[in-house]
């Protein structure tokens, strides 16, 4: 909280009390949830699984010993065994069929890991797909490129059923094979540790996934807005959240960039800025009803003694309610504290003294921040003082 300034004389204390910790408005954490969508490019990775198994299965059924210098064919072994079948025609042809049974059988067993998986994904079952997946990757004989495929949808089901730390694993596991797809799976990291919430981690990845040349840089520049923000490095905040709006970033994360470019501004005591990016959401639709967006842009109007803007923005923060739906109900009676208090001195800057008096009076009876209580029993005194002189 801003240290209220001592007062001196009988002149009025007019700088305006800010959060503690001001975090995003809880109606945008519930609409916005960033850090827990399921991420578009992972789920399509994860429902095209089917096509990608399916064109492996084609081949592996059509050859399953290519590359290996092996094959299973008959002609195959006549020409590699024309003694043994001579010599032995009973024997041969017996463990020719068996041999042509345990292939059957193993190509049986992969399209039915091929067909568990595919029914899996397309019903969102992404934990549930994660076996006939790890079947196919031990089972069938690939090439790199596409044991990284698979390797890599894996990590996305990993991720998709909420499991982060195998999700982490698989991606550094990738990384360490020297992909050139390195910078996706350093992004694909930074979001398990995201979910994990342990940002300065996942700055770190962010950070290396674009020096890798990860190709989408908005979206880095985004997430980089969101670990600075809970590292509380509102400098960097800044910078980046604005790259991302001029890298032309998605329109869903639009608001919420602007709001902590307003948040950042706030605790950087650069009002004006503030001012400017709150003004910004309050004009759109789905913002014009949030109480903390005018509560926090009165804040900004008080510190710099705008009396009237400031007076009808905590009015409509009174009208609208600051409690979010996550809040619980110590957090959204200390928020109507603050609120009562700020109003009051904003009154009090218009020269509203009944107002500002009732105002006081509320912190001083709600009594649950001991600090605005003791601030607002002197303003008490100052002006009771002031009308007995009078």
């Amino acid at each position: 909280m801003n240290k209220t300034r001592k007062l001196k004389d009988k002149s009025i204390n007019k700088q305006a009390v800010i959060e503690p910790g001001i975090e995003m408005p809880q109606e945008e954490i519930k609409q916005k949830k960033w850090h827990q969508k399921r991420w578009v490019r992972i789920v399509a990775l994860c429902l095209a699984v089917s096509l990608i198994v399916s064109e492996l299965l084609m081949r592996y059924i059509s050859d399953p010993t290519a590359g290996t210098g092996l094959s299973l064919q008959p002609q195959a072994l006549m020409d590699a065994e024309v003694k043994a079948l001579m010599e032995h025609p009973l024997d041969v042809m017996k463990a020719l069929k068996e041999a042509d049974q345990e292939a059957k059988k193993e190509q049986q067993e992969l399209i039915d890991a091929c067909d568990r998986a595919e029914t899996y994904i397309s019903e969102g079952k992404y934990a549930e797909a994660i076996e006939p997946v790890n079947y196919l990757i031990d089972h069938m004989q690939l090439t790199e490129e596409e044991l990284e495929q698979l390797k890599m949808t894996r990590t996305a089901l990993y991720f998709s059923s909420s499991q982060f730390e195998e999700a982490e694993k698989g991606c550094t596991e990738l990384i360490g094979s020297g992909s050139k797809e390195s910078g996706y799976y350093y992004f694909m990291r930074s979001v398990c540790y995201i979910q994990k919430e342990e940002y300065a981690l996942a700055k770190k990845d962010i950070l290396a996934a674009l020096e890798s040349g990860y190709e989408e840089q908005a979206l880095c520049y985004v997430h980089l807005a969101f670990c600075e923000n809970y590292l509380e490095d509102y400098e960097s905040l800044l910078e980046h959240a604005q790259k991302a709006l001029d890298m032309g970033a998605d329109e869903v994360y639009r608001p919420t960039l602007v709001y902590l470019l307003a948040l950042s501004s706030l605790k950087l005591e650069k009002f004006e800025e503030s001012i400017s990016y709150l003004s910004q959401l309050l004009q759109l639709d789905e913002y014009k009803e949030s109480g903390e967006l005018y509560y926090y842009r009165g804040v900004s109007e008080l510190t710099l003694e705008k009396f009237e803007e400031a007076y009808d923005d905590f009015n409509l923060a009174m009208k609208y309610g600051m409690a979010g739906d996550d809040s619980t109900d110590t957090e959204a009676e200390e928020k109507l504290t603050m609120l009562y208090y700020n109003r009051a001195v904003a009154a009090l800057g218009l020269n509203k003294l009944d107002e500002a008096v009732e105002g006081l009076e509320k912190v001083v009876e709600r009594g649950d921040n001991q600090e605005l209580k003791e601030t607002s029993q002197e303003l008490l005194e100052l002006l009771e003082q002031a009308s007995t002189e009078q």
